[in-house]
């Protein structure tokens, strides 16, 4: 098997938040849902905020910045549980890629930042990606569907 080219990643933005450093924050920002953070998205990246006002949720793509490359594992031993797991069975930070995934929570727009609650990702995480949260898609069920809203079919 020929080994793929490397994937260049640049951020969009980053993210102010109230966590420092690991173990600062919740182990899932659903668990925190009263601390406000705040998604700084830089030039031209800010225009593709138009839209997102209406959502509820958005799914957050970000990198683990402070976790050093050597840091990163295949296994690990994810929280509360007494044994190691694959890294892709668990959502450890010491991930092979990276790369972080947050479900997290809009308050508001102002401008080039999102508002948001419900994170866990630690503040100046590089934000790689948004996309809006779909509840028929990505089963949230208190999710807000935004201008989506009538345009897929619901559940009986």
């Amino acid at each position: 098997m020929t080994k793929p080219p490397p994937v260049i990643v640049k951020p969009c933005g980053v993210a102010h938040t109230p966590y420092k450093t690991e173990g600062d924050g919740p182990i899932q920002g659903v668990l925190e849902p009263e601390e406000e953070a705040r998604l700084e998205f830089f030039p031209p990246y800010d225009t593709c905020l138009d839209g997102l006002e209406g959502f509820s949720h958005l799914i957050v793509l970000f990198h683990f910045h402070l976790v050093p490359e050597g840091d990163r594992s295949l296994r690990t031993k994810p929280y509360r549980y007494d044994r190691e797991v694959g890294a892709f069975a668990c959502c450890s930070p010491r991930r092979p890629s990276g790369v972080g995934l947050d479900v997290v929570r809009l308050i508001r727009r102002e401008g080039n930042v999102l508002v948001v609650s419900e994170v866990d990702m630690l503040d100046g995480s590089p934000i790689l990606d948004v996309r809006p949260y779909i509840p028929k898609f990505h089963c949230r069920p208190d999710a807000e569907l935004g201008w989506i809203r009538n345009r897929i079919p619901e559940d009986d």
